[in-house]
């Protein structure tokens, strides 16, 4: 091998090592606790609006489709597969 590619291959394993040396360790001890987010008394309101929207049954409502095609037939068609 000749001194270049020596010299970069000393090079590169310097390298390397230097980089595990100073990587960054995994946390020790025990973990911090997560403090709980309190909710404002606006938004407690809100929440207790939304649940009670969605404890309620679905709704009830009438939609009119119209449908247009060059004839009868194909109008019905496009109605069906509504």
């Amino acid at each position: 091998m000749s001194d270049i590619g020596a010299g970069a291959l000393k090079g590169l394993g310097k390298t390397v090592a230097e980089s595990v040396k100073t990587s960054p360790k995994a946390p020790t001890g025990a973990p911090q606790p997560v403090e709980q987010y309190r909710l404002s008394p606006m938004e407690e309101e809100m929440v207790r609006g939304l649940e009670e929207k969605a404890s309620k049954a679905g709704l009830s409502v009438n939609v009119r489709v119209m449908v247009s095609a060059s004839n009868v037939p194909k109008a019905q068609m496009y109605l069906n597969n509504i």
